[in-house]
């Protein structure tokens, strides 16, 4: 369903001629992208997430990828919030950007920053809130 959202937009973004469009999802006819965005070809498209699909996707058509954890149904996965999955998801962009990876903008969600003089026992209070070792916590760039 993103997928076909995501195509019909960038039509209706960048096209002078009323778009018509007849999709699993969505159906338009003659429809007008208004007003005419300034930024050619369209304003830069930021996507977003945390799983191996829709980091891929966004590598391919988006202008601006996000990283972050997993989600589900039982909340963001802090686990995927490590160093070592930032590390994966990147390579899973690199991988399927290839050539054009040198052009996106690469953007990272921060949940928690924490200004103290005592970063050791900062990093100790966040880690058992969220369930990551200490040494995980210094190094997710998810926390600051």
């Amino acid at each position: 369903r993103f997928e076909e959202a995501l195509y019909l937009i960038k039509k209706l973004l960048t096209e002078e001629m009323p778009v018509t469009f007849s999709g699993n999802f969505y159906s338009i006819e003659q429809a007008k992208g208004l007003p005419r965005p300034v930024q050619k070809p369209h304003p830069p498209i930021y996507i977003g997430g945390g799983g191996e699909r829709v980091l891929s996707f966004a590598a391919k058509q988006a202008n601006i990828v996000g990283f972050a954890p997993k989600n589900s149904q039982k909340g963001l996965n802090m686990k995927d919030a490590t160093a070592e999955a930032m590390t994966k998801k990147v390579e899973w962009v690199r991988t399927a950007a290839g050539e054009c990876f040198s052009t996106l903008e690469l953007s990272c969600i921060v949940f928690r920053i924490i200004i103290t003089d005592h970063r050791v026992q900062a990093m100790q209070r966040a880690a058992g809130h969220i369930g990551l070792s200490v040494e995980e916590v210094a190094t997710s760039p998810h926390l600051l």
